[in-house]
């Protein structure tokens, strides 16, 4: 199984595979060494349209 996500705004590509490091532009990428979720920096955002895709499913049901 693999994974890619496309950032075209900031030009960057995100891939990995499972059992495989993950990668930013053909650059390797690590998890932080953070442990408590006080001290970690959590950033999560859906786009517009998948905001809008699941508002129109909720609509019909």
């Amino acid at each position: 199984m693999a994974g890619v996500v496309y950032a075209p705004v900031l030009y960057e590509r995100y891939t990995a595979r499972i059992g495989k490091p993950a990668w930013c532009n053909g650059k390797p990428i690590t998890v932080s060494e953070t442990r408590r979720l006080e001290q970690a920096v959590v950033i999560c955002r859906r786009s517009c349209k998948a905001t809008l895709l699941v508002a129109e499913e909720l609509a019909f049901h």
